[in-house]
């Protein structure tokens, strides 16, 4: 693969747009991981959903 690079301007509330042809590129859809590697920032795919499980106590009465 070729490496493609694009320069884009970070705004002012921090956001960096990702071009749509990069998007299209690497079918970016929805979130996407950011990571921290030894040569910069690494945008990808994530490899799995975090799922937060509420768990309930559930209280049972005794008959008497």
């Amino acid at each position: 693969m070729s490496k493609v690079g694009i320069k884009r301007e970070i705004e002012n509330t921090g956001r960096l747009c990702v071009p749509k042809e990069m998007r299209d590129l690497f079918n970016l859809q929805g979130k996407v991981e950011l990571l921290v590697i030894e040569m910069g920032i690494l945008i990808r795919k994530p490899e799995y959903v975090l799922v937060k499980i509420e768990s309930k106590k559930i209280e049972g009465k005794r008959k008497n």
